[in-house]
Formats: structure tokens, C-alpha cells, sequence
């Protein structure tokens, strides 16, 4: 595949447009011959009946012609740079509707990668970031791609994820960033740090969830006792004052910017929208700007959080919120390959769940594996539901459900007991 550069942006972009042929251009008239032909190539034009060609023709940013090498080639005049491409597969230019580029920068930085680990492993981990970055006390440390969904088991005497971080660290609040970008997790130090809406620091504790934080019950883990277990989810994490998973690091994601696309070029995308910038990850795009050519047509969605912009009265003030937006539309006008027209409100919602709580409850669709399916066991005489174990899919039960899965609920009771 032939990736264009900065030279060659239009034309990727464009190249869905083939459709003109060799007779459209004269060899005759210099004005018109083509600044460059690639020839001998795969290349894919994407038009009507999906054709593809051995060669392109090509004057500034513009297509001006498809056809055989023999055609193309007799187009072109002395001046006309001329690219054997050696067989090479050459595409449209690939648009990525989703993304966000600051996850694509690789540096030096706390990253889990997705890794799943016990309690007592989880917060050798974190320590030892700590030691290797030397983060300054009372600093946050961002932990990033931490699988929310796999192991986190007790270990050690460790039970909780908050026993965890804090057997790590209690000098530095500490966020474990879900890899799913709703699951978060935090310590003792930085629970501390929750501000209620008159900007005191009031702490997350079973008391301030009973009273100024109780929107936040449902997206919070608690222990035996009632207090957090370190499991904050969703927009939790903002009252502490904790960095997110958009906008974590971004002073040593800036110092590498040029990364992003540079790796997306190497992919064949030639086109993007970040789904969510936050005011803060402007300055990776102002930083990219300051680096000289971007090589890509790029659209900010903005990520504008309405909390930020409730009155006193507790209203949303919209004209506030949309000059902000507007500030920063105006910001990337005068450059030509980004824009930010673009506003993002989330709408939608996750179905929390940790199968390896206690008690568990039922995953999300985040999990990219084979949940743990609890069993329960009701005693009718107190109520009370007690934690059986978990559902071996492995288990000969299992394999016999598969093998002639049982409507009845009787017969399959070997399969809900396994």
C-alpha cells in the first residue's frame, strides 16, 4: 500500500473522484500535462465499477487521469515526475470517523497495557512507576490501560483495589485509567481530594455520598463497611480533580506530537475526527500546528462539559458553553486542513458491573472476554443471597449445554449449579 505525503494529501483524499481518462488530458498543451505520474501499480480507483488501473496521472493537487503505464506515461512532458511504484497497492485516502490521537503516542508513561494482575502484583506496579518517573509528592500518577475487567483479585491481604493503591503510595493520589474509558480507580490520597459544588474539599466517604455526592452513588464501588473501594466510574473521577483518560498527560504527549501522523500516514489514513477534545488537549493540536506541515485533514469535536458551565441557580448557561465553542472554532479557521465545527455531548450510557466484586455484578459490553458468571444461592427462611462461586465454562456441564443445550429449566440445572 502507498501512503501519500503531505504533497500527495489531496490527492488521497480525492482519489475516490477517479474518473477521467487518458484522452481528458493533451500532451500537447504543457499547461496540462502532469507533475507527476505514478505508473506500474495496483491502483484502486474506487469509482463506479471499482476499477483498478496500472497508472495516475496527477497536476499539483489534482487528478487528472487513470489509465495503462502507456497511457499515463505518454501524457507527461520533461517536467512531469514520473514514480515507478514497483507493483505497490495505492487507496483512497482512509478516513477514521473515531479516533483519539493521543492514545496512539507512545512515550514514557505508567501503561498496564491491558495487562491483568492481582491486588498484591497491581501494587507493585504502581510503586514502582512512581519510583521510576520520580513523581513529585502530592502529584497525580496516571496509570494507564488498566483492564478493569480481568484479575484484580485479592492477594496478600489485599482486598480492594483502594487497599491496593495504597499499600503503593499514600503520598500521591493515584488513577488507574479503565481501558474501556469508563472504568477508573483511584487510592485513599486521591478519594481525599473530592470538591463539592462550593469548591470545598470534602472528600468521598460514605458520609458525603449519603449527602452531596449522592448522584454519584451508582458509579461507585464500596466495601463491607460502606466506604469506597477505590472503583470510581464515569465522570467520577472529576471531582477529585483527576486527570481522564482524554486528557492524561498531555504535557508528555505534546513532546511527541509529531507521532500522530506519522503512525496514522503509516496506516493509510489521511483523514480523522477526534471524538472528544477537552480544552486541555487543544494545546496537542496547537503544539502539532507549531510543528510545521500536518499531513492530515483533521476535525475537533469538542468536548465541552455542561457541569462546567451550571449558573448558581443550577441552569445550564448554553450562550456561555457555545461562545467558548465558538473561541475555539474561530481558533483553527485560518488553517486549512483542521477545523473544530464539531460539539460532543455524550447521550448514550454504560451498564456498569464487576463480576469480581462482592458481591459481583453482571459486566458491561466493554469486556473483551469470557466473563465470570456468578452463581447465587437464596435463603428463603432470611433473604439473604450468598455468593456460590462462579460458572466454569469449561466445567463438563458446560460442555454437555453446548453440545444439546436444554430449554428446561429442571434439566439444566447441572449447567446453572456448575
Amino acid at each position: 500500500m502507498v501512503v501519500l505525503n503531505k504533497s500527495l494529501l489531496s490527492i488521497a483524499l480525492t482519489v475516490c473522484c477517479f474518473s477521467a481518462s487518458a484522452g481528458d488530458v493533451s500532451k500537447s498543451e504543457p499547461s496540462k500535462s502532469p507533475t507527476l505520474i505514478l505508473h506500474n501499480a495496483k491502483i484502486y480507483t474506487a469509482d463506479d465499477h471499482q476499477n483498478v488501473v496500472q497508472a495516475i496521472a496527477i497536476k499539483d493537487d489534482r487528478i487528472i487521469a487513470t489509465g495503462t503505464n502507456d497511457e499515463m506515461l505518454a501524457l507527461g512532458n520533461a517536467r512531469s515526475e514520473q514514480v515507478d511504484l514497483q507493483g505497490a497497492l495505492v487507496l483512497p485516502g482512509l478516513h477514521d470517523t473515531h479516533i483519539h490521537p493521543a492514545g496512539i503516542i507512545r512515550y514514557e508513561s505508567c501503561n498496564l497495557e491491558s495487562r491483568g494482575l492481582d491486588l498484591h502484583a497491581l501494587s507493585g506496579f504502581v510503586k514502582n512507576c512512581i519510583e521510576e518517573m520520580d513523581i513529585p509528592k502530592g502529584e497525580w500518577l496516571s496509570v494507564r490501560q488498566w483492564s478493569f475487567g480481568e484479575n484484580n483479585l485479592p492477594a496478600a491481604g489485599l482486598n480492594t483495589l483502594r487497599q491496593a493503591l495504597d499499600a503503593a503510595t499514600t503520598d500521591h493520589p493515584v488513577i488507574l485509567l479503565g481501558n474501556d474509558g469508563h472504568h477508573h480507580a483511584t487510592n485513599s490520597a486521591g478519594l481525599s481530594l473530592a470538591k463539592n459544588d462550593k469548591g470545598e474539599t470534602v472528600g468521598l466517604s460514605s458520609q458525603t455520598l449519603a449527602s452531596e455526592f449522592s448522584d454519584f452513588i451508582p458509579f461507585v464501588g464500596l466495601d463491607t463497611q460502606g466506604e469506597p473501594n477505590g472503583e470510581i466510574n464515569e465522570g467520577t473521577h472529576r471531582l477529585l480533580g483527576a486527570p481522564g483518560l482524554i486528557d492524561a498527560d498531555i504535557p508528555l504527549l505534546s513532546r511527541h506530537v509529531e507521532q500522530i501522523p506519522q503512525r496514522l500516514n503509516a496506516l493509510g489514513i489521511t483523514s480523522i475526527q477526534d471524538a472528544a477534545v477537552a480544552p486541555q488537549v487543544n494545546g496537542l493540536y496547537e503544539q502539532l500546528v507549531r510543528s510545521g506541515d500536518v499531513p492530515l485533514r483533521i476535525r475537533l469535536a469538542q468536548y465541552l462539559i455542561p457541569e462546567d458551565y451550571l449558573g448558581v441557580d443550577g441552569q445550564l448557561d448554553m450562550t456561555a458553553l457555545l461562545a467558548d465553542a465558538q473561541a475555539t472554532r474561530d481558533k483553527y479557521a485560518s488553517i486549512e486542513n483542521i477545523n473544530a465545527n464539531a460539539l460532543k455531548f455524550f447521550v448514550d450510557g454504560v451498564l456498569e458491573g464487576n463480576p469480581l466484586a462482592s458481591p459481583p455484578t453482571l459486566p458491561n459490553a466493554a469486556m473483551q472476554h469470557q466473563f465470570h458468571q456468578p452463581r447465587y444461592q437464596l435463603d428463603k427462611t432470611s433473604g439473604q443471597v450468598k455468593l456460590l462461586g462462579y460458572v466454569d465454562p469449561d466445567s463438563q456441564p458446560c460442555n454437555n449445554w453446548r453440545t444439546a443445550p436444554v430449554k428446561d429449566a429442571k434439566a439444566s440445572k447441572g449447567f446453572i449449579d456448575a
